[in-house]
Formats: C-alpha cells, structure tokens, sequence
C-alpha cells in the first residue's frame, strides 16, 4: 500500500522524514497543474493545524505572490506560487484551514473575515458558521 501524499506530510511535520528538501524537490516537480500545487499547499497547511502550528498553516494559505518556495532550486521552476490561495483564490478548504489558525490564534477579525468569505462560497459548511457565531 502506498503513503498518501497527506500521510507524508504529516510525516514531514513530526519530523519522521530526514530530508525534507530533497522530498519536496522530487515530490513538487511532478506537479504541473495550479490544483495539484493548490492540493499539496492545502494538505501542508492542514497537517501544520493539526500539530498546533497555527503560524505556518496561515503560510501556506494565505496569498504572498513575492516568494519562491525555498526548498526548490531556482532551476527546477521559474516561479512556483507559495501559497493555496494564490493558486486558486476561492478554494473552500485553505480558507477554512486559515480561519481556524487565526481562531486559535485569537485573531478573531481575520478568522471572521475568512469564515464569511466561505459562506459567501457555499452556505452550508456547518464549521464556518460555527465560527461566525462565536
């Protein structure tokens, strides 16, 4: 049975992985399309939430078009977006993800912000109104 791309996250992130810049660099490069980059930002950003590490999951959600991804050499892409929602602005779960690292970060406007921006989306995700009535 193979690893899913989200169980090697989450093995990067407890630090089971050694090398994790070779690991991206082989793993990246087969990604050609915005959603696939938009899906491994995404998973990162949700196994940095469920270890605590609200900071970093803000990372890889939010929008930061003036960066490369460090882990990858310059020679492999011309430019790799950073972040889920610079590659696709409206997608549901990096803004959800977001909310909740600003929520446990008690930056309460910005997780407000993010959950109506769901809802704006779609006005049936249960967690996103959960987190505007709070």
């Amino acid at each position: 049975m193979f690893a899913t791309s989200t169980d090697i996250l989450i093995n990067i992130t407890y630090g089971l992985v050694s090398d994790i810049t070779l690991f991206l660099f082989f793993f990246c490069t087969g990604l050609d399309s915005p959603e696939d980059l938009c899906t491994l930002y995404s998973n990162r950003a949700a196994c940095h939430l469920k270890v605590g590490n609200s900071q970093e999951c803000i990372q890889d959600c939010s929008r930061d078009g003036s960066r490369r991804d460090p882990v990858l050499p310059v020679s492999s892409r011309l430019f790799i977006p950073r972040r889920a929602l610079e590659l696709q602005p409206f997608y549901l779960k990096p803004l959800l993800r977001r909310a909740m690292a600003y929520d446990s970060l008690e930056r309460y406007r910005n997780a407000y912000a993010d959950y109506k921006t769901v809802l704006q989306i779609d006005s049936g995700v249960q967690a996103a109104h959960d987190g505007v009535n709070r």
